[in-house]
């Protein structure tokens, strides 16, 4: 009699936790938004108008350069000063 008391419990307590355990999971779906809208986008302080932009003249600096043109897969100016040979 002892034993059918402690299975009928067990069985009982096993119900209660599946349940427990499906509540949890159903409560958890995920939630889906319909008409997701895209986040705005800041625009770029990097426009003509924030400031002017200069160009830099170009000055005669003494040295020499050369072009290294088949070694690399582009043509590459190096320059060196007087002072180095």
């Amino acid at each position: 009699m002892d034993s059918r008391k402690y299975i009928k419990k067990l069985i009982n307590s096993e119900v209660v936790i599946i349940m427990m355990f499906s509540a949890l999971l159903f409560s958890c779906e995920e939630k889906v938004e319909s008409g997701k809208t895209q986040m705005m986008q800041y625009p770029s302080p990097m426009v003509e108008k924030t400031r002017a932009h200069q160009r830099i003249v170009n000055k005669e600096i003494p040295g020499f350069t050369y072009t290294l043109n088949n070694i690399l897969s582009k043509p590459v100016e190096v320059y060196s000063t007087d002072s180095l040979f």
